[in-house]
């Protein structure tokens, strides 16, 4: 049902036409008082009418109204036509009354009030003014205002009356009271659908009906006006007459191209069907028929474009999406050439369609090209960076997406990518900050880029000279960022902790200042999170994130007071104080700095008792960060090698008897994790027990090795900076082999954020292995929220796709593709387990249905792995192409051969993946059978049958397979070609098929479900009913001959050759046919032989000797008898399908018969040929068997028998007595 936005369409401001209408009928006011109409004591002047015409024309209707309203008493005694143009006055004035109080919320009871004295009013002037249709037209515009429908209708229809009718109309007038009254007509018909929800009829389908008389006569009056199509259109649709509805909306358009509304109707209309390619193709084609060409349309046309582009993208075809963004781009700029006042709207729909390429751009890690789609954007429109009244942004994409939003994602790109693109991260906020001074989180992101840039170049090689300088510098240009931020977002307590921290951390200077924002981020913290009040537990995951956020913030406030006050002003009792406090926030206990600095108390204390204090172990690793590892150094190297050589037991003895000593030795705990990780994974291959026992014992290990690591400055000793990395890496693994992705998610997001604080070099490959394990959890745990149908599932869903990205882009830094992954998974220090990845990103794409969006994941991940990673990825894209294509649209299809051609290239034809590159051909081409695309199914096949060659050339070990594919993609050749009527042609490929792959029901073709042996035997099947029994035997030999067991080809060419020799007179004479019956037989005994055991054809193979050639009698009487016995076999456990039961009766009835036959030709089996004839009839059919009349003639046969030997024995006696 189409609702159709009536406020836009109409308008809710009062009618034009009304105060013309009005203003003639109070035009002429008497000229002076009527004595006779007036109420003795109130003497009337003219004055009175005029003055409150006058305030009505000032804008002032409550002032109209205080002249008016005294005089209604007194107007009731006045003639007709004055007291007429009182009324009018009177209803116009509460009408405009009416319109002031839409501008005021608060004016509601006066709005009605005025409405309903608007409605009094005009309907007292229509019953003084019969004749006029003035007064029922402004009566019906009073009652839509207050949605009284069935009233506008009737007054409508009384002054349509009055002007003579709808065929008759013409006039301002009357186009409004057709306006009217069709809209009251579909407000009335969709009111009753929505009650009635059924199909339309009786008094609905008059009102639609007279609805739509009034459009096409409003459409005959006012071709250019937008309404009369608008609202037929939605009658239509309200019957479901949607084909017509649309028509309806185009010829709108191309009758009046000015009217927005129009525009606005029809691509509503294209978008509500999910035709938003057809809408692009309906505005190309409009602009080629315009003589002369329009801005509207082509403002429209970018609009369609826009719509069609974001419809692409939403679905994952990324390339076909950035070339519709380019047309909408150059639709717009034609807009603003052919009129230059909408240049400004223009300019903003231009920029957003670079955002929208940019934000593809971006998703994809190309941040170049992404960069310089934002600055463009910029350039053309600076208002795509304007704000409201709560600082959001105005103008947004088709998909929500805003300039400010792809700003802070490309900054993203430049963050969390282990330090590699922190100079770009700096260059890319100089430049922000420079263009939009007031933005906060833009001054925040640069002092946190200098921040971490200034770490990295302190811990570069040679870093006492320029090194130092450098960071030294950009801590300073961090500093100054981070108070510009404070300034301009004072509450944000993430930020003004981070402001302090640049203090105490690096700068050492301004303590009284760092302090003084450590305090405040603790108020703001502490308000924000009072705000939120208590956590529940069924906290969103929206609302837990925000909390858990700010516990943070606030935490690390407290953590870096008592850091303040204890390296400053050595107060170690308020850093105490304010370490409990930090340890209250988020993450608790498992605050390392809060370690780090009690131990740098203790150690003090120590020193100035003058007395050696031992640390405790827990305080090792935090003092000597580069010192070697207690836990032996010989077990721990010995171990790691163990590790890596999948020896988990060996690794295990090793390590366990270890931790009880060295509780506090994270490279220890990580060991035993990893080991016990590794043989829960090894138990599940070998499906032996206690694997969930394993993976507690792995989760539990890893994450004490990641608490312990947290305290560590620097790299551990045998794993360097790797440590930071490794035991997290192994703690999401054993998660999401547990199932538990949600916690896995959580864990990987936490410890990227982590990650970023360091400031730490980490080794590449270790950092890409954890990112494409924090992304597969992510992936999954968004599934899951999908799947169980959670609010927060789009969320986790965009957070999962920002997390796969990223790691995508990690995993690209390693190497070219192919990666080199045997190199890169020995220094990750495990495996990259790419397919998992990618597959989990392709599920999450695909629950987000984002089909092409898998396809290209898929493929860019075929691209990255090794050939057999490749293989497994494409070989998932064929099926995703058959299930997901929609009929007629071939751009799924497009872009995976698109796709898959570049992986080709990148594996220098693999033969694995050119075999599944021959699959994926195929499934282009049944995507374009589907949609009837003939000649390029046809292409598509033979590329495929190409691949597949290519492929068993290069590895003969893929012939058998690529045989039966090739077969598969012949098969469907010659159905295209069947239906293209190239009949000869299709079984000439059918036969080939056939031939390659000799198989009665194999490869089937998935559209028909035919093999190819199928469709050829179907084929020659036609030929008896066009009389060319001979044509179908010579293809159903040709098939018998290819496949060695298929006895039904050969049963039925001999059963046409038989019957075309009967049809041609060989039962009256064979000797014509002698060489076709003998070929008929010959099919019989083929087909005999494959299958000796079938009664049927025994017999059908005895019955061409016995009635025509007569040349095998012995094997025919053998064939028979054998029959006879085998099938009384049968019979004797009979089929339980009686038809099946009726035709062996019937067989074996029939071999009795025949051997009955044979027998005859001899008299000394007569009697048993009678035993066979007679025993036949009591098989189906029984009596009604031709054994009767071959009885009757054995008998004539016996008889005569009988009468010969009588002769000869009376003529022997005879002969004896001479």
């Amino acid at each position: 049902m189409l609702q159709v936005q009536f406020e836009r369409a109409f308008g809710r401001a009062l009618p034009f036409a009304l105060f013309c209408l009005l203003s003639l009928s109070c035009s002429s006011p008497p000229s002076e008082a009527d004595p006779s109409a007036v109420t003795p004591g109130q003497p009337l002047g003219e004055f009175s009418t005029l003055g409150a015409e006058e305030a009505l024309r000032a804008g002032e209707p409550e002032k109209a109204l205080d002249l008016l309203d005294p005089m209604l008493a007194a107007s009731r005694g006045w003639a007709p036509e004055k007291r007429a143009a009182f009324e009018l006055l009177r209803g116009k004035t509460n009408m405009a009354l009416a319109q002031q109080c839409l501008k005021n919320p608060g004016s509601g009871n006066l709005y009605r009030s005025s409405l309903e004295d608007a409605k009094i009013a005009f309907s007292t002037a229509s019953e003084l003014l019969a004749d006029s249709p003035a007064p029922r037209i402004a009566l019906a515009e009073a009652q839509r205002m207050t949605e009284d429908w069935q009233g506008v209708n009737n007054a409508c229809s009384e002054a349509i009356k009055l002007l003579g009718g709808r065929q008759h109309l013409s006039g301002q007038a009357a186009e409004r009271a057709l306006e009217l009254r069709s809209e009251a007509c579909l407000r009335m018909v969709l009111a009753e659908n929505k009650a009635e929800a059924s199909k339309l009829a009786g008094s609905r389908l008059d009102l639609a009906q007279s609805g739509l008389r009034d459009c096409a006569r409003l459409q005959q009056l006012q071709p250019k006006k937008a309404e009369p199509y608008v609202t037929a259109a939605a009658l239509l649709r309200a019957g479901n007459e949607s084909d017509k509805a649309l028509k309806t909306l185009q010829q709108g358009v191309r009758s009046a191209p000015a009217a927005s509304k129009i525009h606005e109707a029809l691509q509503r209309f294209y978008a509500r069907a999910g035709g938003q390619r057809a809408c692009v193709g309906f505005y190309r084609n409009l602009e080629r028929e315009l003589q002369q060409p329009s801005a509207m349309v082509a403002w429209f046309s970018g609009q369609a474009a826009l719509a069609y582009a974001d419809e692409l993208r939403s679905g994952g075809a990324i390339e076909a999406a950035l070339r519709r963004y380019d047309l909408a781009f150059e639709a717009f700029g034609r807009c603003m050439q052919l009129e230059p006042n909408y240049s400004g709207w223009s300019k903003l729909k231009q920029a957003i369609a670079r955002i929208s390429q940019a934000r593809m751009y971006i998703e994809d890690d190309k941040t170049e090209q992404a960069e310089k789609l934002l600055d463009t954007a910029y350039e053309i429109s600076p208002a795509i960076a304007a704000v409201n009244e709560d600082g959001n942004l105005l103008y947004s994409d088709g998909l929500g997406k805003d300039y400010r939003g792809g700003i802070v994602a490309l900054g993203a790109q430049f963050a969390g990518m282990a330090g590699e693109r922190l100079e770009h991260a700096v260059r890319f906020w100089r430049k922000i900050t420079a263009r939009h001074s007031d933005w906060g989180f833009a001054w925040n992101n640069l002092g946190f880029a200098c921040r971490d840039l200034g770490v990295r170049r302190s811990k570069s090689k040679g870093g006492e000279g320029a090194g130092k300088k450098s960071a030294k510098e950009l801590w300073e240009e961090s500093y100054a960022a981070y108070e510009k931020a404070v300034h301009y977002s004072p509450e944000d307590p993430r930020i003004v902790n981070d402001c302090g921290l640049m203090l105490i951390y690096h700068l050492y200077r301004n303590y009284d200042r760092a302090n003084e924002l450590f305090e405040r981020a603790i108020e703001l913290g502490r308000e924000q999170l009072d705000e939120l009040g208590p956590k529940t537990q069924d906290e969103s995951k929206e609302l837990a994130s925000k909390r858990r956020d700010l516990e943070e913030a606030t935490g690390d406030a407290w953590e870096n007071l008592a850091k303040s006050s204890w390296e400053h002003g050595k107060d170690a009792k308020k850093a105490r104080a304010a370490l409990k406090e930090a340890q209250k926030y988020f993450p608790y206990k498992r605050r390392g700095g809060v370690r780090k600095i009690l131990a740098s108390i203790e150690a003090a204390n120590a020193e100035k008792q003058s007395v050696r204090v031992h640390q405790p172990p827990q305080f090792f690793a935090m003092i000597r960060p580069d010192a070697q590892s207690e836990g032996a150094p010989s077990e721990i190297a010995q171990a790691r090698s163990m590790l890596l050589a999948g020896e988990a037991e060996k690794a295990l003895d090793l390590i366990e008897p270890l931790l009880s000593s060295h509780e506090e030795d994270p490279e220890l705990w990580y060991l035993a994790g990893a080991s016990s990780l590794l043989f829960a994974q090894q138990s599940i291959a070998a499906k032996r027990r206690g694997v969930e026992a394993n993976l507690i014992d792995a989760v539990l290990r890893l994450k004490k090795a990641d608490t312990l690591t947290r305290a560590l400055d620097g790299g551990s000793s045998n794993f360097g900076t790797a440590i930071h990395v490794l035991p997290v890496t192994c703690a999401i693994e054993a998660l999401l082999l547990q199932g538990k992705s949600s916690e896995a998610a959580e864990l990987g997001a936490r410890h990227a954020t982590h990650l970023d604080s360091l400031g730490l070099e980490l080794p590449k490959a270790v950092f890409a292995r954890f990112a494409l394990r924090r992304g597969e959890a992510a992936a999954q745990a968004a599934i899951a929220a999908k799947q169980a149908g959670k609010k927060d599932a789009k969320q986790a869903i965009v957070a999962a796709r920002d997390a796969l990205t990223r790691a995508r882009s990690i995993l690209t830094k390693l190497g070219k593709a192919p990666l080199p992954l045997q190199r890169i998974e020995k220094q990750a220090q495990g495996p990259l387990a790419l397919r998992s990845f990618f597959t989990a990103w392709k599920n999450l794409e695909l629950w987000d249905g984002k089909p092409a969006g898998a396809i290209r994941v898929l493929a860019q991940g075929a691209e990255l792995g090794s050939a057999e990673d490749a293989g497994t990825l494409i070989g998932m894209i064929p099926p995703l192409v058959m299930q997901n294509s929609n009929s007629g649209d071939l751009t799924l299809a497009n872009l995976a051969i698109e796709w898959s051609d570049k992986v080709l290239a990148a594996h220098a034809e693999d033969p694995t993946l050119l075999w599944w590159s021959g699959y994926l051909h195929y499934a282009v081409a049944f995507v374009a059978r589907k949609s009837s695309k003939a000649v390029r199914a046809l292409q598509e096949l033979e590329a495929g049958i190409a691949k597949y060659r290519m492929a068993m050339e290069k590895r003969p070990d893929f012939a058998n397979s690529s045989k039966f594919r090739i077969a598969e993609a012949m098969n469907a050749q010659g159905a295209i070609l069947m239906a293209k009527g190239e009949k000869e042609k299709a079984l000439k490929t059918w036969l080939a098929a056939i031939k390659l792959w000799p198989a009665i029901d194999q490869p089937k073709d998935f559209l028909s479900n035919r093999s190819p042996r199928d469709e050829a035997f179907i084929y020659a099947m036609s030929f008896p009913r066009q009389g060319n029994e001979l044509r179908g035997a010579e293809i159903l030999e040709a098939i018998g001959q290819c496949i060695s067991n298929d006895w039904e080809a050969f049963n039925n060419a001999a059963l046409m050759l038989r019957d075309l020799c009967e049809r041609q007179g060989a039962r009256r004479n064979p000797k014509p046919f002698i060489k076709t019956l003998q070929r008929s037989y010959q099919n019989y005994r083929k087909a005999l032989r494959i299958n000796p055991s079938d009664v049927r054809l025994s017999n059908d193979t005895a019955l061409i000797d016995i009635y025509y050639l007569k040349e095998n009698r012995q094997h025919s009487e053998e064939t028979l008898r054998l029959a006879i016995r085998r099938g009384k076999s049968l019979l004797s456990d009979p089929p339980k399908n009686h038809g099946e039961k009726q035709n062996l009766e019937e067989a074996v009835g029939d071999c009795m018969m025949n051997l009955g036959l044979l027998l005859m030709e001899q008299p000394a089996s007569y009697q048993e040929a009678k035993s066979f004839l007679t025993e036949s009839l009591n098989y189906y059919p029984k009596r009604r068997r031709a054994s009767g009349a071959h009885l009757r003639r054995l008998q004539r046969l016996i008889d005569a028998e009988q009468k010969k030997q009588d002769a000869e024995k009376r003529q022997g006696e005879g002969g004896g007595g001479r």
